[in-house]
């Protein structure tokens, strides 16, 4: 792992399901100074899943200088950032399936056939019961 010689601490706060490409995606970033995983299926209460996103990026504020967090907007999420204490990107996408297709490659995807289940590596192994 090289050195952060410039001073960025990033912050990941991330849906589990999103884990495995976060984790490979950033294993050897000298920029990333922590991960933490929110618990699968928080997007089934939206109330639920707004306060523990919000408790988990505010509770960075002072360790790192941005967050970056890997939810989709999952049906509360969408002003997220405007509530947040610390800086922070999100997925531009309404759900992860979109955030791996792109919503355009998404909606592309859904036009060839209504009818077909979407799952990532983190959905095979969390979602058997199709949450």
């Amino acid at each position: 792992m090289s050195s952060n010689t410039d001073g960025i601490r990033v912050g990941i706060v991330a849906c589990e399901i999103l884990k495995k490409e976060i984790e490979l995606l950033t294993e050897n970033d000298p920029h990333i100074v922590l991960r933490e995983y929110l618990e699968f299926a928080l997007h089934i209460d939206s109330a639920v899943l707004k306060v523990k996103v919000e408790e988990k990026v505010n509770a960075l504020k002072g360790k790192v200088d941005a967050v970056f967090l890997g939810c989709a907007v999952c049906q509360s999420l969408r002003d997220i950032t405007k509530v947040l204490q610390v800086t922070t990107a999100m997925l531009a996408a309404d759900d992860c399936i979109g955030a791996f297709l792109t919503p355009a490659g998404y909606a592309k995807e859904k036009r060839v056939c209504t009818g077909t289940w979407f799952s990532s590596p983190g959905w095979a192994e969390l979602g058997i019961d199709g949450r």
